[in-house]
């Protein structure tokens, strides 16, 4: 077991800020991450579900269905799949960086809410390389937004 351990402050009524702390952070602009973090959650698990709407709406009739169009589905599951993973690193990375911010203030806020914003974009360049795998603007706009929020959440880390 661990060491012993020191009881966190008792929550307010709406469950993100500690009794009494409430009155001096609102004057500072800081807030308890709590919320930050549920809104993050809420959005990610929004955008894991949307994710697989392209694959699921591939319409086949049992007459179209040969290599070519097996080969579009296994490259939309494929697509797909790499898409979910970075999605749920992304998610875990934010998770466990918000264990450790405790306050959030209305810069942290932005940068969550860009990073977040990115993410969302995420399902759009998974549609188009679904839908255009030969043209590579969906591939570059992909990894420009795998490396903007890899530099976001290293910004958030840094501030």
């Amino acid at each position: 077991m661990s060491g012993p351990q020191t009881p966190e402050p008792a929550l307010g009524i709406q469950g993100d800020a500690p009794t009494g702390a409430r009155d001096e952070d609102a004057a500072d602009g800081i807030q308890h991450s709590h919320r930050m973090l549920s809104f993050s959650d809420a959005l990610l698990s929004i955008i894991a579900t949307v994710m697989i709407l392209p694959v699921t709406h591939t319409e086949i009739s049992p007459e179209q269905f040969d290599k070519s169009i097996q080969k579009l589905l296994a490259t939309r599951i494929a697509v797909y799949l790499m898409t979910f993973l970075i999605v749920t690193v992304a998610w875990a990375a934010h998770t466990r960086l918000f264990q450790v911010v405790g306050k959030i203030d209305d810069t942290l806020a932005l940068l969550n809410l860009a990073c977040m914003m990115t993410i969302t974009f995420l399902p759009f360049t998974f549609s188009l390389m679904v839908t255009f795998p030969e043209v590579p603007l969906g591939i570059f706009l992909f990894c420009m937004c795998v490396i903007t929020i890899g530099a976001v959440q290293a910004l958030i880390v840094v501030y």
